[in-house]
């Protein structure tokens, strides 16, 4: 469900919009573990604080698929199912009780 809610939400007309937003990154200087400089992050992250709401939930939407289509995205989905088939789940509604909401 949620997959198919991301893949409406995200299109491959609204990458190419954030991607002329986004001019390449300058030189790197000193690489860090991820591949990426310190100054490419910190462009990144301020370049993304710019964005509108909606092209945030966008690039929101497109980092979270990427979570959850990595391996270990996929380990965590599976840890999360087998401990729900074990029981460990609450119904919405008993949620909404819990948290004042009813």
């Amino acid at each position: 469900m949620l997959r198919m809610r991301i893949n409406r939400c995200l299109r491959v007309d609204d990458l190419d919009r954030l991607a002329e937003k986004f001019p390449p990154l300058d030189a790197p200087v000193a690489r860090l573990a991820s591949g990426m400089t310190a100054t490419a992050i910190l462009d990144i992250k301020q370049r993304l604080s710019k964005l509108s709401d909606a092209d945030r939930r966008m690039v929101s939407a497109y980092l979270l698929r990427l979570q959850h289509e990595s391996p270990a995205g996929r380990r965590e989905a599976t840890r999360t199912m087998r401990e729900m088939d074990g029981g460990k789940k609450v119904r919405l509604k008993d949620l909404a009780k819990q948290l004042g909401h009813a």
